[in-house]
């Protein structure tokens, strides 16, 4: 198999970003959809990982837009998600919520 990130950017370079897009938005919806019919016991737990492995691909093509971008806010958001859990560890600066310029 090719290098993931190679084939992300080429998925990008042949379909383009608002179709890539709009791929992402569908399978969003399919996840949902699927976590629905999970609660309510009408697919396994196996469809919502098959949802869940849809949209990490279209996450990971949509990131290849701005890699840097994108590790500076999944820091953030791993920072805080850790100060939720140890509310007892200081939180980072909030300087670190400025986007990107």
């Amino acid at each position: 198999m090719n290098n993931p990130d190679n084939l992300y950017r080429q998925a990008i370079e042949k379909w383009g970003i608002d179709s890539q897009l709009d791929m992402a938005i569908e399978e969003c919806s399919e996840v949902i959809q699927a976590i629905i019919h999970f609660r309510r016991r009408r697919c396994g737990l196996d469809k919502v990982i098959e949802e869940i492995a849809d949209v990490s691909l279209c996450v990971e093509q949509l990131k290849q837009l701005n890699p840097e971008a994108w590790e500076h806010f999944r820091k953030i958001k791993l920072d805080r998600l850790e100060s939720l859990l140890n509310p007892d560890i200081p939180p980072h600066s909030d300087d670190d919520e400025k986007e990107l310029a």
